[in-house]
């Protein structure tokens, strides 16, 4: 004897409208909201950052090695710190 097919679920307090769990969304969307409004200021402290490295001489240097940094990617992204070797070789002991 087959048993009977359930009902199909309909969006409701369990899930949201994309059968997300209910309160993904809450949760997300003020996380969301606190990192677009914190981006511009977290930028503009970056800016600051590279402008003070520039006025002491050590803009253009990577922090962790010393070594330069390439034109490309200063051009790039004028506030990076360290050089692609060394982002690379963090990514790889994230990575563990």
């Amino acid at each position: 004897m087959r048993a009977a097919p359930s009902p199909r679920r309909r969006h409701g307090a369990a899930e949201d409208r994309r059968g997300h769990p209910a309160g993904a969304a809450e949760t997300a969307r003020p996380q969301r909201l606190l990192r677009e409004a914190t981006a511009p200021r977290r930028a503009l402290g970056e800016t600051e950052d590279a402008l003070a490295r520039l006025s002491d001489g050590s803009f253009g240097r990577c922090e962790q090695c010393s070594r330069p940094i390439p034109a490309i990617e200063l051009l790039a992204e004028p506030e990076t710190r360290y050089c692609a070797e060394c982002i690379a070789l963090s990514w790889v002991a994230l990575a563990g």
